[in-house]
């Protein structure tokens, strides 16, 4: 007897196993891409961070860590990339770490291990990231918005610690949100009508993720970096009005 792609028992029962064991133990295999891609772009960053860093050591990020920055440009390649890597952390990297950190975690947890969801894994991972998109920009707005007065100019025991926990927090409530549009709203079976008849279907859903993570980090390394370098430069120049009066 031939089956369909996809078969539902009943209202938001869990399909058959047999019919997405195939598909999603495929998937699963290609779950490193998202991570190589997040990898690679972190790792240029890092290494473009060494080789300028040596002429740069004035500017920020590097003059608001001389010791990290010396240990830089004095080690070798391995240990050069890995204190621009520190470095990096500190500075445009922390509004990705902590958001990565937190929705990341969650959204894998969710497409593999929760299983109280209608549709194959494929379908899942699809409406996850494809949403992502959309409920990730208030986090970009949060680094923005506040990485330079808090985090940059904060204390640990202070505004420093406040900023990372407002990015958990925003990072949680945006896959609360996520999931909620998803599932409740009916996203996922928007998803699942386009892709069912689709016969790269799979395709989709293993490119969706790396490809949605790579927008990710570029635009929160962007938002963290325009946020310190704002700061830095007003730090560095004060307002013409500020001059005439210390003239």
């Amino acid at each position: 007897v031939q089956v369909e792609p996809t078969i539902y028992c009943g209202v938001r029962a869990m399909p058959e196993a047999a019919i997405c064991e195939e598909d999603d133990i495929l998937l699963e295999k290609w779950t490193f891409m998202r991570f190589a891609v997040m990898g690679g772009i972190l790792v240029y960053r890092c290494l473009s961070m060494w080789m300028t860093g040596k002429d740069h050591m004035d500017e920020h990020p590097y003059k608001e860590h001389p010791n990290l920055t010396k240990k830089m440009v004095e080690g070798n390649l391995f240990v050069g990339v890995f204190m621009a890597a520190c470095i990096f952390i500190q500075s445009e990297g922390i509004g990705l770490v902590v958001y990565f950190g937190t929705s990341a975690c969650l959204d894998t947890f969710t497409v593999y291990f929760v299983d109280v969801f209608v549709y194959c894994e494929y379908v899942m991972q699809v409406s996850l990231y494809s949403m992502a998109v959309i409920t990730f920009l208030p986090c970009v707005l949060v680094s923005y918005l506040f990485q330079a007065r808090w985090y940059d100019a904060g204390q640990w025991w202070g505004l420093k610690s406040g900023f990372i926990l407002l990015m958990m927090a925003s990072a949680a409530t945006s896959f609360a949100v996520r999931l909620i549009l998803v599932f409740k709203l009916g996203w996922d079976d928007l998803m699942d009508s386009l892709l069912s008849e689709c016969s790269f279907r799979l395709t989709i859903a293993i490119l969706v993720p790396p490809l949605v993570d790579a927008l990710q980090t570029v635009m929160l390394i962007a938002a963290s970096f325009s946020a310190s370098l704002s700061r830095s430069f007003t730090k560095e120049y004060k307002p013409f009005s500020q001059n005439i009066e210390g003239a």
